[in-house]
């Protein structure tokens, strides 16, 4: 048999290397040097919240407090209450006292809301996240999110349109906000509403204005005995059907209300209510035919 390379020229087996054992190497006085330091970052620089915010209306130090890992809740008073009170004004939130400082149940359920525009749990409180949110979508200061040019589109429902033709109006019934658009689709107004409440839900899909009423007084007086019943202005919605184009009854109106503490809840009989003041501007700016998408 042949033999292996090792065989064939140092003999029948490899040559084996020898080490010195470590304690002959010790005591030779040849110490293991010890391991080379490992450079570590500053603790400091990962520990660093950033609280800069980029809407000037939110530069004040209870604000930077919030984004370092606080909240603003139900109880709560102050300028920073009065900051997040006025821009969820500004992006057409209801809050009927105004931004008045004081963190109560109308700002609680004005943040739930805008918590849910944004794909956030509903706390109806101020989180890190929820102000970052705030912050970001919030027009300039002085300004309404439709008069804001560079507004984020996060702010807003989507156009949405009905065979060729853009909806006029989307009413968000979680967020308890209504959308005005014109016909091309550009965003007009954001109005703050009320809803159905449990048991008389408002229904979701497409309707149409199928009339208006300039006095709904004597309407209110017939059917709920009160003349202050439906506002000051009224349109009756149909059901649409987009496939056949035929409509059907609702039984639902879009109207004004004199309870303005109803705004921004779920207070109806199935109706969708607006401040009176609102409805009067958004009567003017819509005609029989329009189309009303209500939306969960």
């Amino acid at each position: 048999m042949a033999k292996g390379i090792y065989s064939s020229l140092f003999g029948d087996s490899a040559p084996v290397k020898k080490r010195k054992p470590l304690f002959d190497k010790l005591a030779d006085g040849q110490p293991t040097p010890p391991p080379a330091p490992v450079p570590t970052a500053e603790k400091k620089d990962s520990l660093e919240i950033n609280v800069a915010v980029k809407n000037p209306r939110f530069d004040n130090e209870a604000i930077k407090e919030v984004l370092k890992g606080g909240s603003l809740a139900a109880g709560a008073k102050g300028e920073q209450v009065v900051a997040v009170q006025q821009a969820l004004l500004d992006l057409g939130f209801a809050l009927p006292s105004g931004a008045d400082g004081a963190f109560g149940n109308q700002t609680k359920l004005a943040i739930s809301g805008f918590q849910t525009s944004q794909g956030l749990p509903r706390t109806g409180s101020i989180d890190a996240k929820t102000m970052r949110a705030l912050d970001e979508v919030s027009p300039a200061p002085g300004l309404k999110a439709w008069e804001d040019p560079n507004i984020s589109s996060k702010a807003y429902a989507e156009p949405q349109k009905i065979n060729e033709k853009f909806a006029r109006v989307i009413v968000d019934k979680s967020e308890h906000r209504l959308f005005l658009y014109d016909q091309a689709g550009k965003l007009e107004h954001i109005y703050p509403v009320a809803t159905g409440k449990e048991g008389t839900e408002t229904d979701s899909g497409i309707k149409v204005v199928n009339g208006k009423l300039d006095d709904p007084s004597d309407v209110g007086r017939r059917l709920w005995n009160s003349p202050k019943a439906f506002g000051t202005k009224l349109m009756d919605l149909n059901f649409f059907d987009p496939r056949t184009g035929k409509t059907t009854h609702s039984g639902e109106e879009l109207h004004g209300t004199f309870d303005d503490n109803s705004i921004g809840t779920n207070a109806s009989h199935g109706c969708v209510r607006m401040f009176n003041k609102d409805v009067e501007q958004i009567y003017t700016n819509m005609k029989k035919g329009d189309f009303v998408v209500i939306k969960d």
